[in-house]
């Protein structure tokens, strides 16, 4: 959040839908819903996957360091 500290102030909606929804990162992919629900920040529609692959689309270490989270799971089981 620190890295992206500075997108608060431009009132960006990365920066908000990061702080809100960050345990997305740590759920399984099978538990995402893919239901759609109001996100008020946006003002439009989103599903927990929709929201995933927008924060992977602006930052994609983060989508790195969720796809070994979920290798390194899935080697434990």
């Amino acid at each position: 959040m620190n890295y992206y500290d500075y997108l608060k102030h431009e009132k960006n909606n990365y920066y908000w839908l990061l702080k809100k929804y960050w345990r997305l990162l740590s759920l399984d992919p099978s538990k995402l819903n893919h239901k759609r629900f109001k996100v008020n920040k946006q003002g439009q529609f989103m599903s927990q996957h929709e929201i995933l692959e927008y924060i992977f689309t602006i930052d994609k270490r983060l989508e790195i360091a969720y796809d070994l989270l979920h290798e390194y799971r899935n080697f434990n089981q």
